[in-house]
């Protein structure tokens, strides 16, 4: 952490620096202006060079909890510095730019099989018409309208539990996007592998690189295809709905492969604690593919009021020779937003695979369900803008039903949803063997975002 806020620190006075620098473009104001309000990230208050604007958000996020645990107490409480983000946005002539940081809690350090360095994108989109781009770069995938969201823009203090059995996240990869009229398309090409992965020259046998494909109509709801909002603040009426698609056939890349070693952003699918066959030994090449539908509507009550809407459903299957794993998944949430204030209401769920299991090291495997009951979601959350859309508390309540629940009797109890790899200690030796069981979890969140 000591390092990463002294990376910080150094980049920021370092963009103020530059940003007082004399203007050598009087037209760049206006683009870098629309670049910052483009990213998410709107009203910048840093400084900012013509054609380069700074960016920040920190979350704040209390945190309470009742569960039934049988060793400790049932109620925790917990404060976290849950993001802490810098980044620098902007264009250079014609060809728009991004760079991010992650500083806060939501990084993970990992030792094995790598580290999680705190690059999430730097990436570049040319045009090759007035609405057509490449993107190249390191940047999210294009693949579910609430994995496109920007953290900034939710009207929860989290996503959905759709998102934890879906979620791809950031690779390095090229993306080709455009516009013709309503219509919108995107298709990009990946690794697979997932983001900040060493430079290593191993020997590898190559399948099919991830190929996602996203098209639909969007109807002055989007503002752009990479990163959008659920925030109805100054946000305008229209509605969206798209189709994604995924496909991916594994690459063996020295002694594992692409998918089993990406180190964050892990579906349950990828997630060798879940997936009993992707890390299997002798590991061998796998497929995944995914498709989904979602939808989004926003419409004015009165000059002052608006109702907003989204939609998603997904399908995922992993397959490889010794077997496969499936999971479907969904969210609908619908929100009223009044400045200043804004209340919505969600409702999700994930059906699980009966093979879902998780091998642990001394080779004992254990089944996560046994059966395949829905898991689901309700949140209702209510957000207060203390000052534009820069400071925003979003106080949310949610609920879990039927969730697994391991209770190890060294540690105490850990919610799967929130913690999917303590489910190794269903696997350890006796006595200390935990237990695993389907529970009614409630919780209660308070988040204070800032905008830069």
């Amino acid at each position: 952490m000591k390092t990463s806020m002294k990376i910080f620190a150094a980049l920021l006075v370092a963009s103020l620096a530059y940003s007082r620098q004399p203007s050598e473009n009087p037209g760049g104001a206006a683009s870098s202006s629309a670049s910052s309000k483009e990213s998410g990230v709107s009203q910048n208050v840093l400084p900012h060079y013509p054609g380069i604007s700074p960016f920040g958000r920190f979350q704040t996020l209390g945190f309470v909890q009742s569960v039934n645990d049988n060793k400790d107490y049932n109620t925790r409480l917990y404060l976290f510095l849950k993001q802490a983000r810098f980044g620098v946005n902007g264009n250079y002539d014609d060809v728009k730019y991004e760079f991010q940081l992650a500083l806060g809690g939501e990084e993970a350090i990992k030792t094995s099989p790598a580290v999680a360095l705190s690059l999430l994108d730097l990436d570049a989109e040319i045009p090759l018409s007035s609405s057509f781009f490449v993107k190249a770069g390191q940047f999210k995938i294009p693949y579910s309208r609430e994995e496109l969201t920007n953290t900034g823009n939710l009207q929860f203090a989290d996503r959905s539990i759709d998102n934890l059995a879906f979620r791809l996240g950031r690779d390095v990869g090229a993306a080709v996007y455009g516009n013709s009229g309503d219509f919108t398309g995107v298709l990009g090409v990946f690794t697979g592998g997932g983001r900040d992965i060493p430079v290593s020259y191993l020997p590898e046998n190559i399948g099919v690189p991830m190929t996602v494909l996203r098209v639909g109509m969007n109807h002055n709801y989007d503002k752009r295809v990479f990163n959008l909002s659920q925030s109805s603040y100054n946000a305008a009426n229209g509605w969206a709905f798209f189709i994604n698609g995924l496909y991916v056939k594994d690459s063996k890349v020295g002694h594992s492969t692409a998918m089993n070693v990406k180190s964050v952003d892990k579906s349950l699918l990828l997630d060798q604690n879940w997936n009993p066959y992707i890390a299997k030994s002798p590991i061998v090449q796998g497929t995944l593919w995914q498709a989904g539908i979602d939808a989004a509507y926003r419409t004015a009550l009165n000059p002052a009021a608006s109702l907003s809407g989204e939609v998603e459903l997904n399908h995922g299957v992993f397959t490889n020779s010794y077997g496969t794993v499936q999971t479907t998944g969904g969210r609908a949430q619908a929100g009223i937003y009044e400045k200043p204030y804004e209340l919505a209401v969600r409702y999700a769920f994930i059906r699980p695979d009966v093979n879902f299991a998780v091998t642990g090291s001394t080779g004992k495997t254990a089944n996560l369900f046994g059966n395949s009951d829905w898991m689901h979601q309700v949140t209702v959350a209510v957000s207060y803008y203390l000052k534009s859309d820069r400071v925003k508390l979003t106080a949310d309540i949610p609920v879990l039903f039927g969730v697994p629940v391991v209770n190890d009797p060294v540690s105490g109890a850990y919610v799967v949803t929130q913690q999917p790899d303590q489910v190794t200690y269903i696997t350890t030796a006796a006595p200390n063997t935990a237990t695993i069981a389907r529970q009614t979890v409630v919780s209660a969140q308070m988040q204070l975002q800032v905008i830069l």
